[in-house]
């Protein structure tokens, strides 16, 4: 069986294990029937453009992409929005990437695959990145600036607004790695600290599987002046003549095309979906190590709807309750 045919397989057991409530109480013979895999298909549109809202909405943004498959290809995705947004406003001789010193390892490379020129920048004695290097480094040929914050010295960059101001006021983007966002999630927004694009690493902050082969998922958080340039296509809900909500594929006005399957890596969003009773987001943040008792994992509740997260910790041996499945509630843009 081609892999083609096994993908397709694949997404229509998913969406059929998807479907509302309701579908399980039809008989057997019904439940596989067109209408019930196109309703199935529906309620998946309905949950993938929820799990993009949910995102941006943790991370501060006006948009997000699911398209990439891992963290370095969203920071692909997210340098190629960037040389788009750039070549637009006719600036191509911005071609330089600012990269800390402590900045994830992926970064140059990805860098250099957007066709960018990285530009290391140093630390400084507290494990900064030295701010008179970004002075310094801050010219009309700067695209951006690549931030992982915290840093890969696992310390929050204390003059991060500073950064993200020098970095702008040279007309420079500034692009977040996700990678360390378990550190962040629930207690602070980097679009609220400037961050024009970032990729969230959903098998390392959402509790998707990280190691082991994979696979991983990289959705990208844009600002709003980057939403026309997002990947194609995009899910856009809209209410129809008779008040029901319809999921339909547009394509933002100077995106950047395909950058992978429509589909993504759809088991890493179904367990990123994934909810407890009450609508709270499960975010393990990182393994604190208690005396007498070793490492304990320290989580969020994390409330799309409400903006508030709630500190839990979870004792040694413990599990974090199985979360379940809530119905979307799709809302149209």
């Amino acid at each position: 069986m081609g892999h083609m045919m096994m993908h397709r397989i694949l997404l229509v057991l998913a969406a059929v294990a998807l479907v509302r409530p309701a579908l399980a109480q039809r008989p057997l013979d019904r439940a596989l029937s067109a209408p019930a895999i196109t309703a199935g298909l529906a309620d998946v549109d309905a949950r993938r453009d929820q799990t993009a809202r949910w995102l941006a909405e943790i991370g501060g943004f006006a948009g997000v992409s699911l398209q990439p498959s891992a963290g370095a290809h969203g920071e692909f995705t997210g340098l190629l929005m960037m040389r788009a947004y750039h070549r637009d406003r006719g600036e191509s001789e911005r071609t330089r990437i600012l990269i800390p010193d402590s900045a994830h390892g992926t970064n140059p490379a990805s860098t250099t695959m957007a066709g960018f020129t990285a530009v290391e920048l140093p630390s400084d004695a507290r494990g900064n990145v030295d701010l008179d290097a970004v002075r310094a480094a801050c010219d009309h040929t700067v695209a951006g600036i690549m931030m992982t914050n915290p840093n890969t010295l696992g310390l929050f960059e204390e003059h991060i607004e500073e950064v993200v101001r020098l970095v702008h006021d040279c007309g420079g983007l500034v692009y977040g790695d996700g990678a360390n966002m378990n550190a962040l999630a629930g207690i602070a927004r980097p679009g609220d600290l400037g961050f024009d694009v970032m990729h969230f690493n959903l098998h390392k902050t959402f509790a998707t599987p990280h190691g082991g082969g994979g696979p991983g998922a990289g959705p990208v958080g844009v600002s709003a002046r980057l939403t026309d340039f997002l990947p194609s296509p995009v899910i856009e809900a809209a209410r129809g003549e008779t008040g029901d909500v319809r999921y339909l594929l547009g394509t933002p006005k100077k995106s950047i095309g395909q950058v992978s399957t429509f589909f993504g890596n759809f088991g890493m969003f179904v367990r990123a979906f994934s909810v407890n009773a009450d609508g709270n987001l499960i975010v393990l943040t990182k393994l604190e190590a208690v005396r007498g008792v070793g490492d304990v994992p320290r989580a969020v509740l994390f409330n799309p709807a409400t903006g508030t997260a709630v500190p839990i910790q979870v004792g040694a041996g413990e599990q974090l309750a199985a979360p379940v499945f809530r119905p979307a509630t799709p809302q149209p843009r």
